[in-house]
């Protein structure tokens, strides 16, 4: 009961939202990418210059070129949430979010609710790859008591993505020399809804009971179309040692869904560079990465920074790093055609770090097999 009354304040919150003026536009500062990868942000997100896995579908398409056989991805499911439920719960005042009212607000003042689901089935092969993704994400984010700044979204992503890559030199093939791989994404986009801040006279005026339809509530779904290009450069050192150089251009131009209020954000834009080691025992994986993303934007640049290690051994995989200031962790255990990962992550909300950081968490499942 508790979680269903908890889950009422927020649906309260939104069904407030459709009776803002039309002059309130869709904002998307605080929800996530339309794509997230657990390994990418166990490793503090650091994922560019790697660019290995069937991830590098949706960020870094040049990394196609690094796969070795067909394989097929059926149910790549991720769940995410932030630490700021289980606060609530695990304290005295889980009391007040029996009911939606002004102490309701009071208890979740501070804090930032945010979950997501994503689903994303993957088909690929050397060079090529091909997927379908379904992202959907909420938030309730209230900053604080005294100057309440009340910020709610709803948002769902749908993506078809077709992937190519091309070599300069063998590819995969080419074990001994450098090697130019580079990457072409192109993608059609559906999207509804987003994050918006609400005025005090709103938040104030939740406990009228309003009931509207979903379509009233985040709209109707816009389409929209964009691509991405991506380029690896990989450097043999050593018997199992390589260097890589890698850049991302994710959502050229932004992709734009319409123009009017009733508009939902755009998937915007990301610029990112990056290094990685990889060095393989034979027994064992150590992939050390950095990467610089938002190159085109002019905030805090420390929020821009990512590192990350990944130690790979049989069954079981550990990943550290650094994601803007904060530290971040998580593990895999992979059993034949299933894989299981947790990760742990802190991610800046403000325009600076330290402000405003949010910690979550991610857990991943999938059934892959190669053909």
């Amino acid at each position: 009961m508790r979680g269903a009354s908890f889950a009422l304040i927020a649906i309260g919150f939104f069904l407030q939202i459709s009776r803002a003026s039309a002059e309130e536009t869709w904002d998307f500062e605080e929800l996530g990418s339309h794509y997230t990868s657990i390994r990418k942000m166990a490793m503090g997100g650091a994922y560019v210059a790697l660019a290995d896995d069937h991830s590098t579908v949706f960020l870094n398409p040049a990394g196609l070129a690094n796969l070795p056989n067909p394989r097929v991805h059926l149910l790549p499911l991720l769940l995410e949430v932030s630490d700021d439920p289980a606060k609530i719960y695990s304290s005295d005042d889980r009391s007040s979010v029996s009911n939606v009212s002004l102490d309701s607000l009071s208890v979740l003042a501070g804090k930032n609710i945010y979950g997501r689901s994503q689903v994303a089935p993957l088909f690929t092969i050397p060079y090529f790859g091909f997927g379908f993704l379904i992202d959907e994400q909420i938030a309730l984010y209230n900053k604080n008591k005294a100057l309440p700044l009340t910020y709610l979204g709803i948002q769902s992503t749908r993506v078809l993505q077709a992937s190519f890559a091309y070599s300069f030199g063998r590819g995969r093939l080419s074990r001994n020399r450098p090697d130019l791989k580079v990457g072409l994404g192109v993608k059609i986009a559906w999207r509804r809804g987003g994050l918006r801040k609400l005025t005090q006279t709103e938040v104030l005026s939740l406990v009228s009971g309003a009931t509207l339809t979903a379509g009233e509530l985040v709209g109707s779904m816009k389409e929209g179309y964009g691509f991405d290009v991506g380029g690896l450069y990989t450097i043999p050192i050593h018997k199992g040692l390589q260097f890589n150089i890698g850049a991302a251009y994710i959502n050229v131009g932004d992709v734009s869904f319409g123009s009017g209020d009733d508009m939902p954000a755009s998937m915007e834009d990301n610029a990112a560079i990056g290094v990685a080691a990889k060095y393989d025992t034979g027994f064992m994986n150590l992939n050390v990465s950095y990467e610089y993303s938002d190159v085109f934007e002019s905030y805090d640049w420390r929020k821009k920074n990512h590192f990350g290690i990944e130690i790979g051994l049989p069954l079981i995989t550990l990943y550290g790093g650094i994601n803007q200031i904060y530290f971040t962790y998580g593990a895999e255990v992979n059993l034949l055609i299933f894989k299981f990962k947790a990760a742990r992550y802190t991610q800046e909300l403000s325009s600076f770090v330290g402000m405003e950081p949010n910690t979550r968490y991610q857990f991943f499942t999938d059934i892959s097999f190669e053909l």
